[in-house]
């Protein structure tokens, strides 16, 4: 076990090396770098197919639990056990589109 320690503590301090023998700035730096090479830009054309998917599914998953809540909410003969349990999945997953889609 020491000697994985003692291996990852020698990668770790190469690659820091490497770092700051190649560039002019701090690990810090490099880390920011490389965090903002690899972000989404909508420039790049997958990132638009993304954005257009997301919002289709987003639009599709609202209005059909928007459209459950109104049918058996409105409608009388529709209130069943069975059915209170629909509309509770439908209100969890609105809350969970809210909350999980960017």
């Amino acid at each position: 076990m020491e000697g994985y320690l003692l291996a990852e503590i020698a990668a770790l301090a190469n690659i820091s090396a490497h770092v700051t023998q190649n560039l002019s700035g701090t690990l810090e730096d490099y880390v920011w770098e490389d965090f903002k090479r690899v972000q989404y830009t909508l420039d790049e054309p997958s990132t638009r197919v993304l954005v257009v998917a997301y919002s289709v599914v987003f639009i599709l998953a609202v209005v059909g639990n928007i459209m459950v809540l109104v049918v058996i909410l409105c409608n009388k003969a529709m209130r069943s056990v069975t059915n209170y349990f629909l509309v509770n999945l439908a209100v969890s997953d609105l809350m969970g589109e809210y909350l999980t889609f960017p």
